[in-house]
């Protein structure tokens, strides 16, 4: 007999949970599993177009680098040279990103291998060429995001109906969408961005004009312009064959011990020359007269070594020899940077090799039948550099007084050259510190001019140099330094120009800010010219537009320009670089007080970045109530200073972007008012406003590229102390109280009374005569 099977049971009527089970699958698991895997169909046929497009885009992005080699093999090679970097980077960074996936398993290795390692490649090369690492993440995520949704968007409609209809209406809309994010990316980054900080012009305030013409304007002597070098430059001929003067090449193997192996080849390859055999290459503009005209040397910074810089100073060279002085461009394009990763510390070479040019200067003069003999007025020159060249120039002079290299006593030195003013455009500081010291100035007249948007030299760095330039022998020398807002790196040369570092890096800096090069030109123009008539011309008419630069306004171009300014009668009350002492005064037996104040403590001031000024300031922060008004005071002991009022009261002010209760600044600052006090022995106060000489700028912030993430990351912060120079005549005081006698002086008085709150640094306090 045959058993039946037994009938299986019914099932259970579902309990609630069950019925909840069954709905969620049949709402929400099936159609989940569905459009997974659609996406999943669509994925796999997208993914190969997705890592081509990726890798085209890193392909593409370093020959472009590449490009911008100038090894001067030509644009086709170097743009070989890039893709074949390119290639190599692919392998080592797909590599990696393949060993991964191979742990992870969760994606096809191609894939992995040409997408992700794409990213991993490109995030690497724009870390290397300084972008900040997070920013660097997001830029090639982007780029490689969207050329690989537009690559897999291609291949999907490739394969047209395999594909399936929804799947090709999907890579159409991702393809569209990707071409769009594309193209607003690259319209961001073609665009000259903007500065949300961005000042209107300046209201030209009234001064008193200058008794002297224009020093930006062009003299009266006719000019001519020829070229000296070593007669075998490889790239240009005005250096080589037709140079109208020959020079002999130096040695400077004891200035660069660590330019050795494989750089020094590659770098003598390009050249024709090494560390052993530098020539004197320089391009004069001159008067055309018997002289003896001043002697004035100017060398660029450090820019691509190919991309030559020593043309971008012949606005410069044309406007002074027309009034009278022998301006030299001094080529040192050999020791800047190149894509094999350039010289490190490399500037004392750069100084010797401008001391080397006056030394042939020197014989030429001396030369029977050269164009110069007799010419040159050895008893007046004055160096000039730009970038890493103003720390250059300012180590030449330093270099010049001393019998040997500070580092290598086998490098003997013999140069005594007058050299009687250096002046510094946006330069370095510290880049090469002999012995590790700062590089002093001693007696030597110093001028350095620092643009707000300079995003090479992004912080004011020759305010250090400035702080240093001392006159313990007297005489007639002087400091001043210079801020021009909305002025950037690149624009005082001209074969540099608006944006202040190559491509890549370039297409994120802000440009729509800056001022036009011709105006950023005039400034430099007429203040470089002023300095030199100055400090070689002997033309002290001129001195008062560094003092306030109100004075030079109808020669100038609308612009905010904050100054400082010292010259060698200044004796100090207060520097404030002392000890632990709040209250001790840098003249003995000065006293420093305060009352009332909600901030009083000395710091070192710190620029953009943290970068030290290596300087110490007073802090001073207040809160005014009707009751309480805060003031500081420096009580003086009994001078012997023979105070007249011809004489004058200095200090520095800088306004900080601090409130005194620790509260975020809120809103746009006002210019800070304050009353200056100054007590006669028999306590008679004279009072003047500092309003009666000028405002304390507010603030000014500065927006260095495209995106605020970026500046952040970059630049740290969007603002950094810089400090105005306040001279108040003791005649105002005596105007302002006919009984006050500044022989008896006792006291000196900053009180807050015209502002109700803010936090300010003060600096340099004493008097001038």
């Amino acid at each position: 007999m045959i058993e039946e099977p037994p009938v299986p049971a019914p099932d259970p009527p579902p309990v609630a949970g069950g019925r909840l089970r069954l709905l969620v699958e049949r709402w929400c698991e099936r159609p989940i599993r569905a459009a997974w895997g659609g996406a999943s169909a669509f994925a796999g046929h997208a993914w190969p177009g997705f890592a081509l497009g990726a890798m085209a885009a890193m392909l593409a992005f370093c020959a472009f680098l590449g490009t911008t080699l100038r090894t001067g093999l030509g644009w086709v090679p170097d743009g070989v040279l890039g893709l074949v970097a390119a290639a190599f980077a692919l392998l080592a960074a797909g590599g990696i990103v393949v060993l991964v996936r191979a742990v992870a398993a969760a994606w096809p290795w191609r894939f992995c291998f040409g997408a992700l390692g794409s990213l991993a490649a490109m995030t690497a090369i724009l870390a290397v060429l300084d972008v900040p690492l997070p920013f660097a993440l997001a830029l090639a995520a982007t780029a490689i995001l969207s050329a690989g949704a537009l690559g897999g968007g291609i291949s999907v409609l490739v394969r047209g109906r395999q594909a399936g209809w929804g799947h090709l209406g999907a890579a159409a809309a991702l393809a569209a969408a990707t071409l769009a994010l594309g193209a607003l990316l690259a319209l961001r980054l073609a665009g000259p961005g903007s500065d949300p900080y961005l000042l209107p012009p300046p209201q030209v305030r009234e001064a008193e004009p200058l008794q002297a013409p224009d020093p930006g304007a062009p003299g009266l002597w006719k000019t001519a312009t020829l070229f000296y070098g070593s007669g075998a430059d490889r790239h240009r001929k005005e250096f080589g064959p037709a140079a109208a003067l020959r020079t002999r090449p130096v040695d400077a193997s004891l200035l660069l011990p660590d330019l050795k192996g494989l750089k020094a080849r590659i770098r003598q390859r390009y050249w024709g020359f090494g560390k052993e055999a530098f020539p004197l290459n320089g391009r004069v503009t001159y008067p055309e007269g018997k002289g003896p005209f001043p002697l004035v040397l100017a060398v660029h910074g450090n820019h691509t070594a190919q991309n030559f810089s020593d043309g971008g100073y012949q606005y410069l060279g044309d406007l002074l020899a027309s009034r009278g002085f022998i301006f030299v461009s001094v080529d040192e394009n050999f020791l800047n940077g190149s894509w094999e990763g350039g010289i490190d510390k490399e500037n004392a070479a750069r100084a010797w090799v401008l001391l080397k040019h006056l030394e042939a200067w020197r014989g030429w003069n001396a030369e029977a039948g050269n164009p110069f003999q007799g010419k040159v007025d050895l008893d007046n020159v004055a160096l000039v550099g730009h970038s890493r060249g103003g720390e250059a120039a300012a180590l030449a002079a330093a270099f010049n007084r001393l019998p040997c290299d500070p580092e290598n006593a086998a490098l003997p030195f013999a140069f005594g050259f007058s050299i009687k003013a250096v002046a510094a455009i946006a330069p370095i500081d510290g880049q090469y510190e002999p012995s590790g010291q700062p590089i002093p100035l001693e007696d030597v007249s110093y001028l350095v001019l620092q643009g707000s948007h300079d995003s090479d030299v992004s912080m004011f760095a020759g305010y250090r140099p400035y702080k240093r330039a001392r006159f313990p022998s007297g005489g007639p020398g002087f400091k001043a330094a210079l801020w021009v807002y909305r002025a950037n790196h690149g624009q005082f040369n001209t074969a540099w120009g608006r944006h202040d570092a190559d491509p890549p890096l370039s297409w994120f800096l802000g440009t729509g800010a800056l001022m036009a090069g011709e105006d950023q030109r005039r400034v430099a123009k007429v203040f470089l010219s002023g300095f030199l008539e100055a400090t070689l011309h002997g033309h002290r008419e001129y001195l008062p537009m560094f003092r306030d630069p109100a004075t030079a306004a109808p020669w100038l171009p609308r612009v905010l320009l904050l100054n400082q300014f010292e010259d060698a009668t200044f004796r100090a009350v207060s520097t404030f670089d002392g000890g632990l002492d709040l209250t001790r005064a840098t003249l003995p037996g000065a006293v420093q007080k305060g009352s009332n104040l909600a901030r009083w403590r000395e710091r070192t001031v710190e620029g953009r970045g943290e970068w030290s000024f290596q300087d110490k300031a007073v802090t001073l922060g207040w809160i005014r109530t009707r009751e309480k008004v805060p003031s500081y005071a420096i009580a003086l002991p009994p001078l012997d200073w023979n105070l007249t009022a011809s004489a004058r009261l200095v200090f520095s002010l800088a306004d900080t972007d601090e409130d005194p209760s620790d509260q975020p600044p809120s809103g746009a600052k006002k210019p800070i008012d304050l009353t200056v006090e100054l007590v006669a022995a028999d306590g008679t106060v004279a009072r003047v406003p500092l309003s009666r000489v000028r405002p304390l700028q507010p603030v000014v912030k500065v927006r260095f590229t495209k995106w605020a993430a970026l500046d952040k990351a970059a630049f740290k912060q969007a603002w950094e102390p810089v400090f105005q120079t306040f001279e108040l005549p003791l005649a105002l005081f005596r105007e302002a109280e006919p009984a006050w006698n500044p022989r008896g002086l006792r006291e000196i008085r900053f009180v807050f009374d015209r502002t109700d709150r803010g936090v300010v640094l003060l600096d340099e306090v004493g008097f001038t005569f």
